[in-house]
């Protein structure tokens, strides 16, 4: 039989998406549901996972039904997720030990504070554990924090066959199918929006708001504030971003970048500019 169709998963934070595409780019069917937010303690941010696992598995369920998608149509599925929400399984049963830590979450504030304090300024940031310029763990940080790097999953690129969906009660129909793309949400949004080339940039709202622009193959290190991250890794090459984060809300953008986001406007005034400057953005 043909293959028509591509199954994209959407794990966001608040809920989970499911959208099949044809071979067009089409939205063929489309379904989401939202899930609980847990706060034990004050600036503390969870969530279940199996209500996660649960909440994506109806999704899919509703986009194969609403328009009558024979499953065997599925040629792939590629996965966008939260970024930086922690989850750790037991490996014998595949449960969770223990809720999902959330992006959001604040209770390790004062263990980065400490970790500044002894000069590892560069180790606080959001590519957490993960190496952007060896493309690997950091064994430093993995003994630094007691993490054993045994634990830590293979790294993989943006794009390559993860595997295979196993055999999931509820979705037995896509059993079998390949898991082919895997990205962080913004990144996600970004390629998506075809910013392919150095210099490109999106703007996309959500639980956040997000500024995200594409500065090549090359990592570029702020002066002041902005922190460099990868964007996608494809066909060999890395592409890299660079990310700031404003009190309310995410901006994220390059290092080189000469835009601004005010009130949801972006700005070229010589204004925006001079605060960029001041903020050690080259303009």
């Amino acid at each position: 039989m043909a293959k028509k169709y591509i199954l994209a998963l959407d794990q966001g934070t608040t809920s989970s998406r499911a959208i099949i595409f044809n071979k067009k780019g089409e939205i063929v069917a489309k379904a989401q549901n939202e899930f609980t937010q847990h706060y034990p303690e004050n600036g503390w941010v969870e969530h279940d996972p199996m209500e996660i696992l649960f909440s994506q598995i109806s999704a899919i369920l509703t986009v194969l039904r609403k328009e009558a998608v024979d499953p065997k149509e599925i040629a792939a599925i590629g996965i966008t997720n939260q970024r930086e929400t922690t989850v750790v399984w037991e490996k014998e049963t595949g449960r969770p030990i223990y809720n999902a830590i959330v992006w959001q979450c604040r209770r390790t504030a004062d263990l980065c504070e400490e970790l500044k304090a002894q000069g590892l300024n560069d180790y606080v940031k959001s590519t957490m554990l993960f190496d952007i310029d060896k493309l690997c763990w950091d064994p430093f940080l993995c003994e630094k924090l007691g993490i054993p790097m045994s634990m830590l999953p293979e790294v993989k690129p943006s794009s390559c066959i993860y595997g295979e969906v196993a055999k999931i009660t509820g979705i037995e129909d896509i059993a079998g199918v390949p898991i082919a793309g895997a990205i962080g949400d913004q990144p996600g949004a970004l390629f998506g929006q075809g910013c392919f080339e150095s210099g490109q940039a999106k703007n996309t709202y959500g639980t956040g708001c997000f500024l995200l622009m594409n500065t090549g193959e090359k990592r570029v290190d702020s002066r002041s504030n902005l922190l460099s991250g990868i964007a996608w890794g494809l066909d060999g090459k890395i592409t890299y971003a660079g990310k700031y984060s404003a009190p309310d809300y995410e901006t994220i953008y390059s290092a080189d970048c000469n835009l601004a986001i005010e009130n949801t406007m972006i700005y070229h005034t010589p204004e925006v500019k001079e605060q960029l400057e001041k903020l050690g953005i080259p303009v």
